[in-house]
């Protein structure tokens, strides 16, 4: 199926409606999260390396009802930062505890906004829960990540890689809405793997940038709808209906490489590929969308 099929069809409809509505603007160039301004109340928990002298890893546990969730690293020297924002009361719950060196941080809140900013000398294991709402994950050579999960049961979603990341393992899980990965890498710190399922709605993954010594292998599926890839400086191994696989011609051979799986039950998927470009392309079928 081609991608202006694709866009039309399924990923306007869809990822737009669910991904946008849940704070994603996918028209913007890097796509950003949109939080309930911090109107009434704020709360700020930070650790700091003097309290915890023997920690080198940290697993971050955080629970949301609603609300938008933003990680990233700290220019300062921190082990972490939570910084919640919200406009009703309701304080949110953040225990900590250590245990053989490892640092558990368990935060629940009922809504609003939540800032989390990671230190560059540990390592962390993050897993967020949210039942609505959206998420911006950064993920740059500054930090450590051994794994990372998301599971929203509705929302909206974006991760970046930068420089040469340290990120072993990402699964992210949606309900409904719409995810875009977006790789701008030099390089990768060992081998990672990206894992993304939407039961009904899409996945963008954004024209990759890699250095030339990675390798690279994405694979899609939709049960039910479109999809459609840019084969530009990739291999197609498979390519089918709601299926298909392509990989960088390096993969076999590669010293560090980035797997991406992406698995849509009702949608649509785009790969290698820019939505704004595929809009473009079709200002006739859309004319309030495409150009001028």
């Amino acid at each position: 199926m081609n991608a202006s099929t694709v866009a039309g069809s399924i990923i306007i409809a869809i990822l737009l409606a669910g991904a946008v509505g849940a704070g994603i603007n996918l028209s913007l160039p890097q796509p950003v999260a949109a939080f309930p301004a911090p109107t009434k109340y704020r709360e700020v928990y930070v650790g700091k390396p003097e309290d915890y002298p023997n920690v080198k890893k940290v697993n971050l546990e955080v629970s949301m009802e609603m609300g938008g969730v933003e990680l990233k690293a700290s220019g300062e020297n921190l082990v972490y930062m939570l910084g919640f924002s919200r406009k009703a009361s309701g304080k949110p719950l953040v225990k900590t505890e250590v245990s053989d060196g490892v640092l558990t941080v368990s935060a629940v809140a009922a809504g609003g906004g939540l800032e989390i900013l990671l230190g560059r000398n540990y390592v962390y294991n993050v897993d967020i829960s949210i039942r609505s709402g959206g998420f911006k994950l950064a993920i740059s050579d500054q930090l450590q990540v051994e794994s990372l999960k998301v599971t929203a049961a509705s929302g909206g979603g974006y991760l970046s890689l930068e420089g040469s990341p340290s990120l072993k393992n990402a699964e992210l899980s949606l309900g409904s809405g719409g995810v875009v990965l977006d790789v701008k890498a030099e390089g990768f710190k060992g081998s990672s793997k990206l894992t993304v399922s939407v039961d009904s709605g899409g996945v963008i993954v954004k024209p990759l940038k890699l250095a030339g010594d990675v390798g690279c292998r994405i694979k899609a599926t939709v049960e039910s709808g479109g999809l459609s890839f840019k084969p530009e400086n990739f291999t197609v191994v498979e390519s089918a209906k709601n299926t298909c696989e392509i990989q960088t011609s390096n993969y076999d051979s590669a010293v560090s490489r980035l797997n991406i799986l992406v698995s849509v039950g009702k949608g649509g998927v785009l790969i290698n590929q820019e939505l704004a470009d595929v809009i473009r392309q079709m200002p006739q079928a859309y004319p309030q969308m495409g150009g001028v």
